[in-house]
């Protein structure tokens, strides 16, 4: 497995993604600011277990919301987006509202 190093934990566990292979790895490549917004959540935390689902304030905008509610008024179009393999559903002349939370799973 490629691992790279993200961070210790507080409680001294070392977390590692797989930028290759993984589709952690996959959302990085588009966006990777992530990762150390991912390193600002995780290094005070104290991990316990394997599998951990965090939500996490960051008490600023860090990104906007992908998904917005669409209309039979809307124009839709569907395209490929960069390093996916397939098509998405995308609409015109919408604005995305912003979001402050980060949403990790280890």
């Amino acid at each position: 497995m490629n691992k790279h190093p993200v961070t210790a934990s507080a409680s001294g566990h070392d977390v590692y993604v797989n930028l290759i292979a993984s589709l952690a790895g996959q959302y990085l490549s588009r966006q990777p600011y992530v990762l150390n917004l991912v390193k600002e959540v995780l290094e005070p935390m104290h991990l316990k277990d394997q599998s951990i689902l965090i939500e996490h304030d960051m008490g600023r905008v860090i990104r906007n919301i992908d998904i917005v509610e669409t209309s039979e008024q809307d124009t839709i179009f569907y395209a490929q987006s960069n390093k996916i393999s397939f098509n998405s559903r995308y609409a015109t002349i919408r604005y995305t509202p912003p979001l402050p939370t980060l949403r990790i799973v280890l």
